[in-house]
Protein backbone atom coordinates (compact mmCIF):
# COMPACT_ATOMS: atom_id res chain seq x y z
CA UNK A 1 0.00 0.00 0.00
CA UNK A 2 1.24 3.39 -0.85
CA UNK A 3 1.83 5.94 1.78
CA UNK A 4 1.20 9.76 1.34
CA UNK A 5 3.47 11.95 2.82
CA UNK A 6 0.37 13.62 4.66
CA UNK A 7 -0.70 10.15 5.56
CA UNK A 8 2.79 9.72 6.47
CA UNK A 9 3.09 13.38 8.56
CA UNK A 10 -0.23 12.13 10.52
CA UNK A 11 1.41 8.97 12.00
CA UNK A 12 4.51 10.24 13.25
CA UNK A 13 3.87 13.75 13.75
CA UNK A 14 2.64 13.33 17.29
CA UNK A 15 5.75 11.66 18.18
CA UNK A 16 7.47 14.40 17.00
CA UNK A 17 5.64 17.24 18.50
CA UNK A 18 4.90 15.62 21.74
CA UNK A 19 1.29 17.35 22.07
CA UNK A 20 0.72 17.48 25.38
CA UNK A 21 -1.94 15.58 27.17
CA UNK A 22 -5.87 16.35 28.08
CA UNK A 23 -6.87 19.53 25.80
CA UNK A 24 -4.86 22.22 24.78
CA UNK A 25 -6.34 25.73 22.41
CA UNK A 26 -3.31 27.73 21.72
CA UNK A 27 -4.04 31.58 20.76
CA UNK A 28 -0.83 34.06 20.03
CA UNK A 29 -0.69 35.13 23.70
CA UNK A 30 -0.99 31.48 25.69
CA UNK A 31 -2.02 28.08 25.97
CA UNK A 32 -4.74 26.31 27.58
CA UNK A 33 -3.26 23.76 29.58
CA UNK A 34 -5.88 21.10 31.40
CA UNK A 35 -4.83 18.46 33.57
CA UNK A 36 -6.23 15.96 35.47
CA UNK A 37 -5.33 14.97 38.82
CA UNK A 38 -6.31 12.63 41.68
CA UNK A 39 -5.71 13.50 45.58
CA UNK A 40 -5.81 10.89 48.22
CA UNK A 41 -4.94 11.26 51.81
CA UNK A 42 -2.12 9.11 53.75
CA UNK A 43 -4.30 6.05 53.83
CA UNK A 44 -5.12 6.07 50.28
CA UNK A 45 -7.97 7.43 50.13
CA UNK A 46 -9.11 9.24 47.70
CA UNK A 47 -10.51 13.35 48.80
CA UNK A 48 -13.37 14.74 46.71
CA UNK A 49 -15.17 18.16 47.22
CA UNK A 50 -12.55 20.30 46.99
CA UNK A 51 -12.60 23.44 45.33
CA UNK A 52 -10.69 25.15 42.41
CA UNK A 53 -9.16 27.31 45.88
CA UNK A 54 -7.77 24.59 47.33
CA UNK A 55 -5.60 23.43 44.86
CA UNK A 56 -2.45 25.59 43.22
CA UNK A 57 -0.32 25.27 40.19
CA UNK A 58 3.81 25.28 39.29
CA UNK A 59 5.29 25.31 35.48
CA UNK A 60 8.67 25.34 35.96
CA UNK A 61 8.26 26.53 40.08
CA UNK A 62 6.27 29.84 38.92
CA UNK A 63 2.59 29.76 39.70
CA UNK A 64 0.18 29.87 37.42
CA UNK A 65 -3.25 31.48 37.38
CA UNK A 66 -5.80 28.18 37.44
CA UNK A 67 -8.28 29.22 34.62
CA UNK A 68 -10.65 25.90 34.31
CA UNK A 69 -11.78 23.33 36.86
CA UNK A 70 -13.68 20.27 37.03
CA UNK A 71 -14.51 17.32 39.11
CA UNK A 72 -15.46 13.68 36.95
CA UNK A 73 -17.87 13.34 40.15
CA UNK A 74 -19.89 15.93 38.05
CA UNK A 75 -19.82 15.21 34.73
CA UNK A 76 -18.97 12.23 32.02
CA UNK A 77 -16.10 10.60 31.02
CA UNK A 78 -14.43 9.03 28.00
CA UNK A 79 -12.57 5.54 27.68
CA UNK A 80 -11.03 3.73 25.67
CA UNK A 81 -9.90 -0.10 26.47
CA UNK A 82 -6.70 -1.19 24.55
CA UNK A 83 -7.41 -5.21 24.67
CA UNK A 84 -3.46 -6.60 24.93
CA UNK A 85 -4.46 -10.11 25.26
CA UNK A 86 -2.92 -13.24 23.48
CA UNK A 87 -5.33 -15.92 23.08
CA UNK A 88 -8.31 -16.25 25.22
CA UNK A 89 -7.47 -18.38 27.69
CA UNK A 90 -6.43 -17.20 30.36
CA UNK A 91 -7.80 -14.27 30.23
CA UNK A 92 -11.28 -14.58 31.62
CA UNK A 93 -10.88 -12.51 34.65
CA UNK A 94 -8.97 -10.13 32.30
CA UNK A 95 -11.68 -9.54 30.20
CA UNK A 96 -14.35 -9.13 33.24
CA UNK A 97 -12.26 -6.31 34.80
CA UNK A 98 -13.21 -4.67 31.35
CA UNK A 99 -16.73 -5.71 31.34
CA UNK A 100 -17.44 -4.97 34.72
CA UNK A 101 -16.06 -1.59 34.41
CA UNK A 102 -18.38 -1.23 31.40
CA UNK A 103 -21.14 -1.85 33.61
CA UNK A 104 -20.43 1.14 35.97
CA UNK A 105 -21.49 3.61 32.72
CA UNK A 106 -23.06 6.98 33.99
CA UNK A 107 -25.55 9.37 31.81
CA UNK A 108 -23.06 10.95 29.24
CA UNK A 109 -20.85 8.34 29.45
CA UNK A 110 -18.80 7.10 26.77
CA UNK A 111 -16.77 3.85 26.10
CA UNK A 112 -14.54 2.07 23.16
CA UNK A 113 -12.48 -0.64 22.25
CA UNK A 114 -9.12 -0.86 20.23
CA UNK A 115 -8.15 -4.63 19.69
CA UNK A 116 -5.80 -6.47 17.23
CA UNK A 117 -7.75 -8.31 14.01
CA UNK A 118 -6.47 -10.21 11.14
CA UNK A 119 -2.82 -8.80 11.75
CA UNK A 120 -4.37 -5.21 11.66
CA UNK A 121 -5.41 -2.82 14.89
CA UNK A 122 -8.70 -1.85 14.74
CA UNK A 123 -11.10 0.37 16.80
CA UNK A 124 -14.49 0.15 17.52
CA UNK A 125 -15.78 4.04 17.46
CA UNK A 126 -17.21 5.85 20.96
CA UNK A 127 -20.43 4.19 21.65
CA UNK A 128 -23.04 4.68 24.47
CA UNK A 129 -24.08 1.32 24.56
CA UNK A 130 -22.81 -1.02 27.76
CA UNK A 131 -24.05 -4.23 26.01
CA UNK A 132 -22.42 -3.48 22.20
CA UNK A 133 -19.02 -2.41 23.84
CA UNK A 134 -19.47 -5.80 26.13
CA UNK A 135 -19.54 -7.64 22.53
CA UNK A 136 -16.57 -6.31 21.43
CA UNK A 137 -14.65 -6.73 24.61
CA UNK A 138 -15.12 -9.91 24.95
CA UNK A 139 -14.58 -11.48 20.94
CA UNK A 140 -12.01 -13.67 20.11
CA UNK A 141 -8.52 -12.59 20.84
CA UNK A 142 -5.83 -13.44 18.48
CA UNK A 143 -3.32 -15.22 19.66
CA UNK A 144 -0.45 -13.54 18.39
CA UNK A 145 -0.69 -9.86 19.13
CA UNK A 146 0.72 -6.64 17.49
CA UNK A 147 3.19 -4.55 19.69
CA UNK A 148 1.15 -2.71 22.38
CA UNK A 149 1.98 0.38 21.42
CA UNK A 150 0.98 0.32 18.26
CA UNK A 151 -2.79 -0.39 19.84
CA UNK A 152 -2.13 2.48 22.53
CA UNK A 153 -0.75 4.89 19.83
CA UNK A 154 -4.30 4.76 18.21
CA UNK A 155 -6.36 5.10 21.31
CA UNK A 156 -4.37 8.46 21.88
CA UNK A 157 -5.65 9.66 18.64
CA UNK A 158 -9.06 8.76 18.65
CA UNK A 159 -9.07 9.88 22.33
CA UNK A 160 -8.34 13.17 20.77
CA UNK A 161 -12.38 13.13 18.79
CA UNK A 162 -13.73 12.10 22.25
CA UNK A 163 -16.82 14.36 23.15
CA UNK A 164 -15.84 14.04 27.31
CA UNK A 165 -13.01 16.33 28.91
CA UNK A 166 -11.90 14.04 31.28
CA UNK A 167 -10.58 11.05 29.22
CA UNK A 168 -8.86 7.51 29.82
CA UNK A 169 -6.93 4.84 28.32
CA UNK A 170 -7.40 1.97 29.99
CA UNK A 171 -4.80 -1.30 28.88
CA UNK A 172 -6.18 -4.40 29.46
CA UNK A 173 -3.65 -6.94 29.30
CA UNK A 174 -1.80 -10.25 30.17
CA UNK A 175 1.37 -9.23 30.97
CA UNK A 176 2.96 -10.63 28.26
CA UNK A 177 6.40 -9.29 27.51
CA UNK A 178 6.48 -10.21 23.87
CA UNK A 179 3.46 -7.60 22.90
CA UNK A 180 5.88 -4.61 24.83
CA UNK A 181 8.90 -4.22 22.70
CA UNK A 182 9.48 -0.68 22.96
CA UNK A 183 12.27 1.49 24.11
CA UNK A 184 11.80 4.43 27.28
CA UNK A 185 12.60 7.00 24.41
CA UNK A 186 9.87 5.20 22.54
CA UNK A 187 7.12 5.17 25.44
CA UNK A 188 8.02 8.55 27.00
CA UNK A 189 7.45 9.99 23.28
CA UNK A 190 4.22 8.24 23.35
CA UNK A 191 2.84 9.62 26.89
CA UNK A 192 3.72 13.16 25.78
CA UNK A 193 1.54 12.49 22.84
CA UNK A 194 -1.68 11.69 24.82
CA UNK A 195 -4.23 13.74 25.93
CA UNK A 196 -5.97 11.56 28.22
CA UNK A 197 -4.23 9.34 31.39
CA UNK A 198 -3.28 5.78 30.75
CA UNK A 199 -4.37 3.40 33.46
CA UNK A 200 -3.35 -0.59 32.89
CA UNK A 201 -4.93 -3.84 34.39
CA UNK A 202 -2.30 -6.64 34.35
CA UNK A 203 -3.22 -10.44 34.53
CA UNK A 204 0.02 -11.18 35.43
CA UNK A 205 1.71 -9.87 39.31
CA UNK A 206 5.53 -9.34 38.18
CA UNK A 207 7.11 -9.58 41.23
CA UNK A 208 10.65 -10.93 42.35
CA UNK A 209 10.54 -14.33 40.53
CA UNK A 210 9.42 -12.80 37.14
CA UNK A 211 12.00 -12.68 34.07
CA UNK A 212 13.93 -10.28 33.07
CA UNK A 213 11.70 -9.89 30.02
CA UNK A 214 8.60 -9.66 31.94
CA UNK A 215 10.09 -6.82 34.62
CA UNK A 216 11.58 -4.71 31.66
CA UNK A 217 7.79 -4.93 30.06
CA UNK A 218 6.10 -4.32 33.62
CA UNK A 219 9.05 -1.20 33.75
CA UNK A 220 7.66 -0.01 30.64
CA UNK A 221 3.93 -0.07 31.18
CA UNK A 222 4.63 1.64 34.64
CA UNK A 223 6.59 4.47 32.65
CA UNK A 224 3.76 4.71 30.68
CA UNK A 225 1.27 4.95 33.29
CA UNK A 226 3.36 7.19 35.65
CA UNK A 227 3.74 9.84 32.54
CA UNK A 228 0.19 10.43 31.88
CA UNK A 229 -1.07 10.46 36.11
CA UNK A 230 -2.70 6.98 35.30
CA UNK A 231 -2.42 3.97 37.54
CA UNK A 232 -1.49 0.53 37.33
CA UNK A 233 -3.72 -2.23 39.00
CA UNK A 234 -2.75 -5.93 39.34
CA UNK A 235 -5.87 -8.78 39.38
CA UNK A 236 -4.50 -11.28 41.51
CA UNK A 237 -4.24 -10.00 44.49
CA UNK A 238 -8.13 -8.75 43.92
CA UNK A 239 -10.86 -11.19 45.36
CA UNK A 240 -13.23 -10.49 42.76
CA UNK A 241 -13.07 -9.17 39.38
CA UNK A 242 -15.85 -6.49 40.27
CA UNK A 243 -13.82 -5.13 43.48
CA UNK A 244 -11.04 -4.24 41.12
CA UNK A 245 -13.62 -2.58 38.78
CA UNK A 246 -15.13 -0.70 40.88
CA UNK A 247 -11.34 1.14 42.37
CA UNK A 248 -10.37 1.28 39.00
CA UNK A 249 -14.25 3.27 38.42
CA UNK A 250 -13.16 5.48 41.69
CA UNK A 251 -10.04 6.36 40.54
CA UNK A 252 -11.41 7.65 37.36
CA UNK A 253 -14.51 9.18 38.88
CA UNK A 254 -12.63 11.11 41.62
CA UNK A 255 -10.22 12.97 39.71
CA UNK A 256 -10.02 16.48 39.18
CA UNK A 257 -9.40 18.37 35.99
CA UNK A 258 -7.20 21.57 36.70
CA UNK A 259 -6.62 24.04 33.86
CA UNK A 260 -4.33 27.54 33.30
CA UNK A 261 -2.89 29.73 30.46
CA UNK A 262 0.82 29.36 30.27
CA UNK A 263 2.36 32.64 31.53
CA UNK A 264 5.97 31.11 29.94
CA UNK A 265 7.09 32.89 26.88
CA UNK A 266 7.22 30.38 23.79
CA UNK A 267 9.73 28.04 23.49
CA UNK A 268 8.32 24.94 21.13
CA UNK A 269 9.40 21.70 21.82
CA UNK A 270 10.84 23.00 25.39
CA UNK A 271 9.67 20.00 28.50
CA UNK A 272 7.69 22.37 30.94
CA UNK A 273 7.12 20.87 34.73
CA UNK A 274 3.97 20.79 36.39
CA UNK A 275 3.25 20.37 39.95
CA UNK A 276 0.16 20.18 41.79
CA UNK A 277 -0.78 20.81 45.14
CA UNK A 278 -3.89 20.84 47.78
CA UNK A 279 -3.60 23.76 50.00
CA UNK A 280 -6.07 23.09 52.93
CA UNK A 281 -5.26 23.29 56.57
CA UNK A 282 -8.09 21.27 57.04
CA UNK A 283 -6.72 18.44 55.67
CA UNK A 284 -2.78 17.29 56.11
CA UNK A 285 -0.97 14.44 54.18
CA UNK A 286 -2.46 15.19 50.98
CA UNK A 287 -0.87 13.09 47.53
CA UNK A 288 -1.94 14.94 44.48
CA UNK A 289 -1.23 12.06 41.18
CA UNK A 290 -0.75 13.96 37.97
CA UNK A 291 1.69 14.21 34.98
CA UNK A 292 4.94 15.24 35.93
CA UNK A 293 4.97 17.86 32.61
CA UNK A 294 4.23 18.30 28.83
CA UNK A 295 6.47 19.70 25.82
CA UNK A 296 5.17 22.70 24.42
CA UNK A 297 4.07 22.44 21.02
CA UNK A 298 5.99 22.97 17.55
Amino acid sequence: MRVTGVQLASLVLPLITGMAFAERLETRQSQRVLIPVVVTDYRDRYVSGLTKNQFKVLENGVEQDITDFDATDRGPISVTFVMDLNGDIGNERTEQVATQLLRTAKTGDEFSVVDFKGGRTVFSGFKDSVDELEKVVTAPHEERTRPILEGVRLAIDESRQAKNSHKFIVIVSDGSPETFPHTRIEVEALAAASDASIYSVSRNYIDVSASASEAQARAMVDLLVKRTGGRHFTIEPAPESRDLAMRIAADLRTSYLVGFRSSASSSAGSYRQIEIRVVTPQLQFLDTRHRPGYTAPQ
